[in-house]
């Protein structure tokens, strides 16, 4: 199973439209792919949308929504920008 994983801004994420599967797929070049692996299959697959954070060139996000495309063997992750103080404050 491979997991591609698309990162969405905060502004991005203030547009509805621009949280879904069409416009991932739409920007499938900015997908960040990752195999399969123990921990990958536990935090992904296991993981409660909008409790699991990621980091991601220093950004933090946390997993929005998860579809899976049957016919590619793909699992894509839709993660937003966190808002959160605690991840986002620069100290």
């Amino acid at each position: 199973m491979t997991y591609e994983f698309f990162f969405i801004s905060k502004e991005d994420a203030k547009d509805g439209t621009k949280l879904g599967y069409s416009f991932a797929k739409a920007h499938q070049n900015e997908w960040v792919s990752k195999s399969g692996n123990e921990v990958m299959n536990d935090v992904v697959a296991d993981g409660q949308t909008g409790v699991v954070f990621v980091v991601h060139d220093g950004i933090v996000y946390q997993l929005y929504k998860k579809y899976v495309e049957i016919d590619n063997n793909k699992v894509i992750v839709l993660c937003t920008e966190s808002t959160y103080g605690s991840d986002t404050k620069v100290f």
